[in-house]
Formats: C-alpha cells, structure tokens, sequence
C-alpha cells in the first residue's frame, strides 16, 4: 500500500513539473526557465561568462555546423541568455524577407498575436514601416519585429518578463549609484 501511495504521489509531482514546463513558452523545447544542462547536453550550443554589465549569468550561442529554422526559415543569429542556470531570453534573428514566415509559425503554436505598426527611419531619413506582435502567457511574452536595429534584420524574442524586470531593475539601481 505504501508503494502504491508514493507512486501515486511521484506521479502527481511529474504531472505537476509538465504542467509547469508547459505553461511557460518556448522555443523547439527549450522553455523558458529551464536550466542551462539541457543545452549543453546537446553538443550544438558553445556558452560563456558575459562582461559585468551583462544582465546575464551565461549566454549559450550555436555553433555554426548546426543550422537552426524557424517555420522552415533559417535563423541567422540564435543566443539563448541565462541567470541562475534557468533560460530568460531567447533571442532570435531571422532576414526581414523571411519575417513573414517566421511569425506564422508562432502564430500557428500560440495564435494571433497582437499587432501593431510604427514609422521608423534610418540615419539617411528614409522611412519604413515597422511592423511589431507580442504574444504573453502568463509571466511569459514573445515580441517579434520586422526589423530591430539594423534594417536588414527582424528579431523574435522569448522572454521571462518577472526575472527579466528584477534583473534590469537591480542593474539600474546599482548604475544610479555609481554617481
């Protein structure tokens, strides 16, 4: 009876970390919170210290030889940023031809995200019209732009916006005393 009771109990804990896992976002299995062993099982990603003023503990790149796609779309850049050994940010560029695509694959895994448009303009006065969706699940968001800061890249992030806040917030207190 003791057996049949712990395994009960065993199984409720299991349940209850998929649950967990599967209410965070993430990217090709890599949720948002999870800890940074799972990258580094795989042999694809090469990770570092970054400088002090990095808000991160760990940042994990891909190696070249592994290409990685999203919606079948090659991704150019891929970091994935850590702190406490635990993924806050996945951080995602892909070519603006390509951004289309790439938003209707997250669009399909997480539905309509919300849209909207602004005016931008490159240091020659040329105007563009940028478009920007964000997609939130609970303490979780995915923010995507057809162009970041350059012009000739769109960016795609997965963010867990609670540790990211604290992170920033704690940097930004510690920058406003060094006066």
């Amino acid at each position: 009876m003791a057996r049949v009771i712990a395994g009960l109990f065993l199984s409720m804990i299991g349940l209850y970390v998929f649950a967990q896992a599967n209410d965070r976002l993430d990217f090709k299995g890599l949720y948002l919170g999870s800890d940074i062993s799972l990258v580094r099982k795989t042999g694809k990603y090469f990770c570092h210290k970054p400088d002090d003023t990095s808000l991160f503990e760990a940042q994990c790149f891909r190696y070249p030889a592994f290409k990685e796609t999203i919606g079948g779309v090659p991704i150019e850049v891929l970091t994935l940023n850590y702190v406490s050994k635990k993924l806050m940010i996945v951080h995602i560029t892909v070519k603006p031809g390509n951004f289309d695509t790439a938003i209707s694959a997250i669009e399909e895994k997480y539905g309509k995200g919300k849209k909207s448009t602004s005016i931008i303009e490159n240091n020659f006065g040329a105007k563009f019209e940028n478009r920007s969706y964000e997609w939130r699940r609970n303490r979780d968001s995915i923010k995507a732009s057809l162009y970041g800061s350059k012009i000739n890249e769109s960016v795609i992030t997965f963010t867990d916006d609670d540790e990211f806040g604290k992170r920033f917030d704690a940097r930004e207190k510690k920058r406003g005393k060094d006066l």
